[in-house]
C-alpha cells in the first residue's frame, strides 16, 4: 500500500451462517505523505472475500480511489476511462532494418471487452475520428507493420502491451512515414495514436 494511504475493513474476519447478508465497512484515510501528480492519482484496491481453510476464492471486487490535487479540475472521472500510451512514438531506422515499441493499454472501469487495432499509413494530418478515407495512404511496398497481441480481451483495470514490430525492405525509399494506430473497443474506434517512422538510405 502506498504511504499515505491507508485502508481498514470492519469487521474483517466473521462467522458466515448459510443464506445470510454480511456487511463490511471499507475506512479509506489519506495523510499528506500520499502524492499526486497533476490534477490528481487513481489507486485501484482489489479486495477479495475468502472463506478461512479455503485456497480459492470466492469473491472479488475492486475500489476505485482517486486523491485530488490542488489542480483538480472537472471531469476528474476520467481517470477511470480506458487509455493508452506509445513507448516510443518515433523511431529511425536504414532501409532493411527491424524497429520495435510498443503500446500500452489501460483498461479503466468500463468493464470487460475486446480490444483491437488497426494500422495505415496518413498523410500527417490527424482530425477527429474515425480518419477520413482522403487522409489514408497505402502502405508502401517494403514496410510492414505487426502488433502483437493484435487482439485481445482486457479486464478492468489492467495493463496491456502489445508488441510493435516495424520491418524494412533493403529498397524501401528513405523518408518520413507516419502511421497512424486505431485502438478498437468491441469493434468501436475509441482512440489513436501516431507513430512515425524514419527511413534512412543503408550505407554499405
Amino acid at each position: 500500500m502506498s504511504d499515505g494511504l491507508n485502508v481498514s475493513i470492519e469487521p474483517s474476519k466473521y462467522i458466515a451462517q448459510p443464506h445470510n447478508n454480511y456487511t463490511s465497512k471499507i475506512i479509506i484515510n489519506t495523510t499528506p505523505e500520499l502524492t499526486f501528480r497533476g490534477a490528481g492519482t487513481e489507486y485501484t484496491l482489489y479486495l477479495q472475500a475468502n472463506f478461512e481453510g479455503e485456497s480459492r476464492t470466492r469473491g472479488n471486487d475492486w475500489i476505485r480511489v482517486l486523491v485530488e490535487g490542488e489542480e483538480t479540475v472537472p471531469g476528474a472521472s476520467g481517470f477511470y476511462q480506458p487509455h493508452g500510451t506509445l513507448h516510443k512514438d518515433s523511431i529511425t531506422l536504414e532501409s532493411g532494418e527491424i524497429g520495435e515499441t510498443y503500446h500500452i493499454y489501460h483498461t479503466g472501469g468500463v468493464g470487460i471487452r475486446e480490444i483491437s487495432y488497426n494500422v495505415y499509413r496518413i498523410t500527417g494530418k490527424r482530425n477527429v475520428l474515425p480518419m477520413p478515407d482522403e487522409e489514408k495512404l497505402p502502405m508502401p511496398t517494403g514496410l510492414s507493420v505487426n502488433i502483437e497481441p493484435s487482439k485481445f480481451i482486457a479486464k478492468n483495470f489492467a495493463d496491456y502491451i502489445s508488441h510493435i514490430t516495424v520491418k524494412t525492405s533493403p529498397d524501401l525509399p528513405s523518408g518520413e512515414y507516419i502511421l497512424n494506430i486505431e485502438i478498437l473497443s468491441n469493434g468501436r474506434i475509441t482512440e489513436d495514436v501516431s507513430l512515425i517512422v524514419n527511413v534512412s538510405e543503408n550505407v554499405i
